[in-house]
């Protein structure tokens, strides 16, 4: 019987939840270089919906397939990127967790080392997906109470990434974290921002990575927004979708204050209450006063 390796480590989230952030992280971890980190070559962590990551290691194309029987596969090219691979594996993930039209996870349990799921609170999504995208916030909104949403989901279509369905935002969050039966460990974004050393490194615990708190020190200091947003700036960024202006454009937490009406924050509330309350997004919103 064959014995897999369980060396995949899922980067999974919700858009705009910090999972690129920790990807850039984990780059100038895995660094031998003192040197910043180049965010246009962020090649540890790559997304596991890319066309040609699948297409490398399936030997055919994916464009004469359908978006069943890409899911049908899927699972066996992860096997595949496992047993071809001597060390970890991470692979950046915007899908929900699902199984597909044979019953299997797309996401291989007997390949799988663990789960690392980024967590926003979903009215600062709202905003930060809307800006990326080059969108209002109502259809933003609309997206993320949309169980049946997903990226790249038109068949007559030829994109450069896979389908990727992605529920609704609580849809996502509890796929992951209560369905998935996979060990998750959930880092929430805030917690990323306040109390990064203690935030990281639990989730660097989690898996068994070992680590000196220089090198992660170094790391947190040379992935801050601020140095960020200046390479973005001089350099652009190639992960940055042709529409949206910027892919690192705030980086704070109840941006949403400044920018949604009473009636989308209902909206969003009354969709999403019982996964807000659980990830204590809910704590202090009655203080605030809407405009």
């Amino acid at each position: 019987m064959l014995v897999r390796k369980k060396n995949i480590i899922w980067l999974a989230s919700y858009p705009k939840s910090g999972n690129t952030w920790f990807r850039l992280f984990l780059s100038y971890l895995y660094s031998d270089s003192e040197d910043d980190i180049n965010i246009n070559q962020l090649d540890l962590a790559p997304i596991a919906s890319s066309r040609s990551l699948i297409d490398q290691y399936l030997g055919i194309n994916t464009s004469n397939l359908t978006m069943n029987e890409i899911e049908i596969i899927r699972p066996k090219v992860y096997r595949k990127i496992s047993d071809e691979s001597e060390n970890e594996v991470f692979l950046k993930t915007h899908d929900a967790w699902k199984l597909n039209s044979d019953g299997e996870s797309m996401f291989p349990p007997d390949v799988t080392k663990g789960v690392l799921y980024f967590v926003r609170n979903p009215l600062d999504v709202a905003v930060s997906f809307a800006f990326h995208s080059n969108t209002d916030f109502a259809k933003t909104i609309q997206h993320m109470n949309d169980d049946t949403f997903g990226f790249c989901m038109e068949e007559n279509r030829l994109f450069n990434q896979l389908s990727q369905q992605m529920f609704s935002w609580s849809g996502h969050v509890n796929s992951w974290v209560h369905h998935s039966k996979l060990p998750v460990h959930v880092m929430r974004y805030e917690d990323m921002l306040h109390k990064p050393f203690l935030t990281f490194t639990k989730a660097l615990d989690f898996l068994n990575i070992k680590y000196s708190k220089t090198k992660v020190n170094n790391a947190l200091y040379n992935c801050s927004f601020d140095k960020l947003t200046f390479q973005e700036e001089k350099f652009g960024f190639k992960e940055k979708t042709i529409n949206s202006l910027k892919f690192f454009r705030s980086g704070t937490m109840n941006d949403w204050q400044k920018h949604l009406k009473k009636h989308e924050v209902n909206q969003i509330i009354k969709m999403h209450r019982s996964t807000m309350e659980s990830f204590g997004y809910l704590n202090d919103i009655q203080s605030y006063i809407y405009k």
